[in-house]
C-alpha cells in the first residue's frame, strides 16, 4: 500500500485510525474490467467482470456481458442472474429486475436465489431491508414486506417510496385529493406497529436520527427534523447529502457547503468548496483552493491529505476516491489500497507476452492515418502520449486482455495474454487505440508551435464546449439527470522535451469564461424568489436584469417572454416592457411568430402574433404549436395537422403524430411509426416500434427488433451500435449509451465518440 502524508504530525498523533477489516473485498477496474483486491491491495478476485460491487453478507453483484449476478468470496458464481439489475444484500435479500415481462420490476431473492412472493413477487418500487421490513410500492399500493413476503402497514394513494425502517421508525408519504383538482402530499411519522408520530406537508425520508424533509417533489428547499419532528435548524438548505449514518450532515446553503451537528449548530467553514456527511469520525471535503478532495475530522482539521479528484464517504473502514479518471480505495489510516496509476505488470504476465511474440493482435489507426497499422505483440507503436494513456490494461469482448506499458520516445509497448487470434470485436480494438480528436489536434498544434500551454488551451476550450452541450442536452431532454452527469475531462502529460512527464489537470488550464460565446445564454432568465414571485436575471451575473416582479415567469422564447399578473399572461420582452397586456388564462412559447393562448372565458386556444393581434381565433379544443407551417390538432382522439390560416391540410385520422422537422412528421399507423411530409404523403413507411421528430436532419427510431438508430430524412440508417437510448442532436452532438448501467457518450453525426460522460458520484 501507498502510505499518504498526513497533513501535520500534531494531527496525525491525534486522529490514526485503524483500518477495519482485513478480510475486505474492494471492487477495482483495470483496463475495462473489474476484479476485487484484499486491504493490503493484493488481487483476490481476477479481473474477469465488466461491472463489480462491494460485497454485502458474504455476497457481491458483479456484472458479465450486460447482465447481473452475485458471487461469493472466492469469486466463484453463487446466485446465476441473469438480472437487468442487481443491488446488494440486506437482511438476507438482494432487490433486482429480471429480464423478460417483469424486467420493468422489482422483486427481491434470498441468497439462494429464490424470490420472495414466488410467481407474484414483482413490485414498481422496492427498498432494501431494514429492520425486517422492506418498503414497497406497486399498482397504488404501498407498503412493507416482511421476510415472508407478508404486507404489512399497507397504504393507498401513495406518493413515493415509503422510507426504510431505522430505529424503530420510518415515513410514509401519500397524496390526498381536495376540491377539484387540487392535491397535496402529506407524510407521516410512524413507529412499527404504524402509529403516527407526527404528520408533514411534503415528502419525509429517515435517516439515523431524524428525517429529511422536501415541501414536495419538485422543490428545491430541504431541511432536516429530529425523530419528534422538530428543525434541527431553523433555516432550509439547497442540498443535503443523505446520511448514512449518526452524526454532522453535510448542508448547501446560499452556495456553500458546511455541517449541521446533531445539535444544531451551524458549521460553514471557508476553507471547503464542498462536502460528504460525517461517516467513522471522518467527512469528505474539497479544498476551496484547489479544487482536490480530501478528508477532515470533528474539528476540521485535515486528516488526509486533499490530493484526490473526487472522495466518497467512509463505509467499513475504506472510502472510494477518483485518482485522475480512475478509481481507487483508501483506509481510514490514509493508506491508498488500490492505486490504478501505479499497477506494474506481473511475471507471468512477461511470459505470457513472450511466448506470443510477433502475432498480430488488431489494427488501430491515428486520426491522420488513412491506412490501419497492426497491433503486434512485442512491437513499439508509434502513439504520441499527450494524454495520459488510460491503455495499460484493455479487454475485449470475452475477456481476453491486451497488456500495454509505457515505452521510451513517446510510444507504447504492446503485450498479449492468452488471446486467441481473432477471438475479439475489430472495432473495440480500433476505439481503444485512437486518439480523441481533441488530444490529436493538441498534439498537432505542440509540435507546430512548441506552445505545449496554448495547445492545452486550446484543446481545453473543446472540452468546455462539449461540457456546455452536455448540460444543454440534459436540461432539453433528461432534466432528472441534470447535474449527475458530466464529461469526462483528462488530465494531460507534460511531455516538453529534456523534462520529466508532469501530469497536468485540465480545468486548471481553462476557465469557463473561455466557453464560446454561441453556447452563452443571452436572454434573461426566470428567477424564482420563495415566497414572492419570479423576476428576471441576467444570465451570467444573476444580477436583476430589469424591475418587475410576477406570480408565474416563463423563459424567452423569439425575444418575447410569458409572464402572469392577477391570474392572467402577458409577454415582456428583452428590456422588461410589457408588449402584450396579460389577457390569457395560459400559453405556450412563441414558435414561427406566433404563440399558442388560452381564453380565460371559454377555455379554447388561438394564436396571437407578436403585436398582441389574435392571428387565429379562440376555435379549437386540442392543438399544439406550429413547427414548420403545421400545428398538429386533435379531434375526437385522431390528430391531424392545419397550416397559418387555420386550414386542415392534413385531415385528423392519423392515430398519433410528432411534430414537423426537416419537412417531415412521425406518425403512427397500426401501431408502427413511419413519416410523412407537409402534405400528408408518406414518405417513410411506418415499420418502426419508436420514432421521434427529426432534429439536425436525423431522428432516432427503434426497429422491429428492438434496435435503436438514428436515420436522415430518406429513412437510411445513419448511425447505429451506439446503446439502447439516444438523445436528439444538439450543435452537432447527441448523448447515448446504457441509461441503466450509467455508460454514456457524446456522439457525433457519424457515430463517433466526442466526449465519453461520467456519472457524478
Amino acid at each position: 500500500m501507498i502510505s499518504l502524508c498526513l497533513v501535520l504530525a500534531s494531527v496525525a498523533s491525534t486522529v490514526c485510525l485503524p483500518t477495519r477489516v482485513s478480510s475486505e473485498l474492494l471492487p477495482v477496474s483495470l483496463g475495462g474490467r473489474s476484479g476485487y483486491v484484499s486491504a493490503d491491495g493484493e488481487v483476490a478476485i481476477p479481473f474477469r467482470f465488466r461491472a463489480a460491487r462491494r460485497f454485502h453478507e458474504g455476497l457481491a453483484a458483479v456484472r458479465r456481458g450486460s447482465n447481473w449476478s452475485f458471487i461469493g468470496p472466492d469469486g466463484k458464481i453463487v446466485i446465476e442472474g441473469p438480472f437487468w439489475e442487481a443491488r446488494d444484500f440486506h437482511g438476507g435479500f438482494a432487490a433486482v429486475r429480471e429480464p423478460g415481462e417483469g424486467h420493468r420490476r422489482w422483486s427481491l431473492v434470498d441468497r439462494e436465489g429464490h424470490r420472495l412472493g414466488g410467481e407474484e413477487g414483482y413490485w414498481d418500487e422496492v427498498g432494501d431491508f431494514s429492520e425486517g421490513l422492506a418498503a414497497f410500492r406497486s399498482g397504488g399500493l404501498a407498503g412493507y414486506l416482511d421476510t415472508e413476503g407478508r404486507v404489512i402497514l399497507p397504504q393507498r394513494f401513495s406518493a413515493s417510496l415509503p422510507s426504510a425502517f431505522i430505529g424503530g421508525l420510518a415515513a410514509t408519504s401519500s397524496t390526498r385529493i381536495g376540491v377539484g383538482v387540487d392535491t397535496e402530499v402529506v407524510s407521516i411519522a410512524i413507529d412499527r406497529e404504524g402509529r403516527t408520530l407526527f404528520e408533514q406537508e411534503g415528502i419525509l425520508t429517515r435517516f439515523p436520527g431524524g428525517y429529511l424533509h422536501r415541501p414536495d417533489r419538485s422543490a428545491q428547499r430541504l431541511r432536516l427534523l429530529d425523530e419528534g419532528g422538530r428543525p434541527l435548524h431553523e433555516g432550509w438548505f439547497d442540498d443535503v447529502a443523505f446520511p448514512t449514518g449518526p452524526g454532522a450532515v453535510a448542508v448547501r446553503r446560499d452556495g456553500r457547503w458546511g455541517w449541521l451537528d446533531p445539535d444544531g449548530s451551524l458549521r460553514m467553514p471557508e476553507s471547503i468548496r464542498a462536502a460528504g456527511c460525517f461517516c467513522g469520525g471522518l467527512a469528505a471535503a474539497q479544498n476551496a483552493k484547489t479544487g482536490a478532495w480530501g478528508y477532515v475530522d470533528a474539528q476540521g482539521d485535515w486528516v488526509i491529505f486533499p490530493c484526490f479528484a473526487k472522495a466518497g464517504d467512509f463505509d467499513r473502514g475504506f472510502a472510494a476516491v477518483r485518482i485522475l479518471s480512475s478509481v481507487g480505495w483508501v483506509s481510514e489510516s490514509g493508506d491508498i489500497v488500490w492505486d490504478p496509476l501505479n499497477v506494474p505488470a506481473a511475471d507471468w504476465e512477461r511470459e505470457a507476452a513472450r511466448g506470443r511474440e510477433g502475432a498480430v493482435l488488431a489494427e488501430y489507426r491515428k486520426f491522420d492515418d488513412d491506412d490501419p497499422q497492426p497491433l503486434t505483440v512485442g512491437k513499439l507503436v508509434d502513439v504520441f502520449p499527450l494524454r495520459q494513456q488510460a491503455l495499460e490494461r484493455s479487454r475485449v469482448n470475452g475477456g481476453d486482455e491486451v497488456l500495454i506499458r509505457p515505452g521510451s520516445d513517446d510510444r507504447i509497448w504492446v503485450y498479449s495474454i492468452d488471446l486467441p487470434v481473432g477471438s475479439f470485436q475489430l472495432e473495440e480494438i480500433q476505439e481503444r487505440f485512437t486518439l480523441v480528436r481533441a488530444d490529436y489536434e493538441a498534439e498537432q498544434a505542440y509540435r507546430r508551435d512548441g506552445d505545449l500551454d496554448g495547445a492545452l488551451r486550446e484543446s481545453n476550450t473543446f472540452w468546455l464546449r462539449n461540457e456546455a452541450r452536455l448540460q444543454q442536452i440534459l436540461e432539453r431532454d433528461l432534466p432528472d439527470y441534470a447535474g449527475r452527469l458530466r464529461v469526462d475531462v483528462p488530465s494531460y502529460l507534460d511531455v516538453t522535451p529534456g523534462s520529466d512527464p508532469e501530469r497536468t489537470e485540465l480545468h486548471s488550464i481553462g476557465t469557463s469564461d473561455e466557453l464560446p460565446a454561441n453556447l452563452r445564454e443571452s436572454d434573461p432568465i426566470p428567477w424564482e424568489v420563495f415566497g414572492e414571485g419570479f423576476e428576471y436575471r441576467d444570465p451570467e451575473s444573476l444580477e436583476l436584469a430589469f424591475p418587475g416582479r410576477f406570480s408565474d415567469a416563463r423563459p424567452f422564447s423569439e425575444g418575447l417572454a410569458a409572464v402572469c399578473r392577477d391570474g392572467r399572461y402577458g409577454f415582456v420582452d428583452r428590456t422588461g416592457t410589457l408588449r402584450i397586456e396579460p389577457r390569457f388564462a395560459n400559453t405556450a412559447a412563441f414558435s414561427e411568430g406566433l404563440c399558442l393562448v388560452s381564453d380565460p372565458e371559454t377555455g379554447l386556444l388561438g394564436f396571437v402574433d407578436q403585436e398582441g393581434a389574435m392571428a387565429l381565433p379562440f376555435q379549437f379544443q386540442d392543438v399544439a404549436s406550429f413547427h414548420e407551417g403545421r400545428a398538429r390538432i386533435q379531434v375526437q382522439g385522431a390528430t391531424g395537422f392545419i397550416d397559418r390560416s387555420g386550414k386542415v391540410v392534413i385531415p385528423a385520422t392519423l392515430e398519433r403524430a410528432g411534430d414537423f422537422a426537416s419537412a417531415l412528421a412521425p406518425f403512427l399507423r397500426e401501431g408502427r411509426w413511419g413519416y410523412l411530409d407537409r402534405e400528408g404523403k408518406i414518405v417513410v413507411e411506418p415499420a418502426y416500434l419508436f420514432a421521434r421528430t427529426h432534429v439536425e436532419g436525423m431522428a432516432f427510431v427503434i426497429t422491429e427488433e428492438q434496435t435503436p438508430q438514428f436515420i436522415d430524412e430518406s429513412g437510411e440508417v445513419v448511425i447505429e451500435n451506439f446503446g439502447n437510448f439516444a438523445t436528439d442532436f444538439l450543435d452537432g452532438v447527441a448523448l447515448a449509451g446504457y441509461p441503466n448501467l450509467g455508460m454514456w457518450d457524446l456522439i457525433d453525426r457519424q457515430g463517433g465518440v466526442v466526449a465519453q460522460v461520467v456519472p457524478q458520484e
